[in-house]
């Protein structure tokens, strides 16, 4: 049963990331490619997450110039 949530709970992190290429071949997946779609899926969770931050760290940089010109 585990393995079923598994495979499924890659699936909707796929589908959540919207790897759409990766949803439409999913049935060509086997267990085998489970630790290592696992893996990516992490690194690309990751990375957006860094991506997110980076923006969010910019834009609060910019917005505090802006107030301090206004000042």
């Amino acid at each position: 049963m585990s393995e079923i949530v598994n495979s499924e709970h890659l699936r909707q992190q796929a589908l959540e990331l919207r790897l759409y290429g990766l949803q439409s071949h999913w049935s060509e997946l086997t267990q085998e490619h489970h630790p290592l779609l696992s893996k990516l899926i992490r690194w690309e969770l990751d990375e957006r997450q860094q991506r997110s931050l980076e923006r969010r760290i910019k834009n609060s940089a910019a917005s505090d110039r802006v107030l301090k010109a206004k000042s």
